[in-house]
């Protein structure tokens, strides 16, 4: 009954089409946000969130002199590599490398892959193959990613493609992705120079190497993802 017998203000009678107008404005800037489509711009972007997702060596391969370290051991180490950007965030400087505001972490994904790797796989006598990775084959890898549903934004992942004693070489895909569609929005091949003592520290200064690159390819990849979808 109160309901039925209230009146509402709503101003002068003039007024009520713009004020519906602003309404609407208001509704279309709320759906457009909610429903923006990430893309290579926003990779690109210094304040759009970019989540570190780790480095995936699920498909890795290991050449050269292994020294006293088992494949049942590099497994256990490529987890430790990971570990260490997540405690030395002052060394393994991602928002420097990316040129973002602010970098979050979800390494989930990837922890499942590298736990499921089959060590045997990962050395390898055939002698160094820094060539068996391509667009498509990371393509194949990342449909295969169980990502969290509470996962939003942009994700970025390293897989890596060998470990090269040889030529003391780590070799890997940086890839970005829209983590609703799974759709890659950009991934380039780099190589890092391993260095220091010890297997984790070995590598994972390889890693670092290539972070420190980063930075200066970035505009030249910005040109190049930004020139393809105009």
């Amino acid at each position: 009954m109160f309901l039925r017998n209230a009146r509402f203000y709503t101003g002068p009678p003039g007024k009520a089409n713009w004020r519906m107008k602003v309404i609407i404005l208001a509704i279309a800037i709320c759906f457009s946000a909610a429903f923006h489509a990430q893309g290579v711009e926003d990779f690109f972007t210094p304040d759009y969130k970019m989540t570190w997702m780790g480095i995936d060596f699920s498909h890795a391969q290991y050449f050269g002199e292994t020294g006293t370290v088992s494949a049942d051991e590099m497994k256990t180490l490529f987890h430790k590599i990971n570990d260490l950007i997540l405690y030395e965030p002052e060394k393994f400087d991602l928002p420097h490398a990316f040129k973002k505001y602010r970098v979050g972490y979800d390494l989930k994904a990837v922890w499942a892959n590298n736990d499921a790797m089959d060590p045997a796989t990962i050395i390898s006598h055939a002698g160094g193959n820094t060539h068996r990775f391509n667009r498509d084959s990371i393509r194949t890898y990342m449909e295969n990613y169980q990502i969290g549903e509470e996962m939003a934004g942009i994700g970025l992942v390293l897989f890596t493609e060998s470990l090269d004693k040889t030529d003391e070489s780590f070799t890997c895909w940086i890839t970005a992705i829209n983590l609703d569609t799974r759709e890659i929005l950009l991934t380039e091949k780099m190589e890092g120079l391993a260095s220091g003592i010890g297997f984790r520290n070995h590598w994972a200064n390889a890693v670092n190497d290539i972070l420190r690159e980063v930075r200066f390819e970035l505009p030249e990849w910005k040109k190049k993802y930004t020139e393809q979808i105009h």
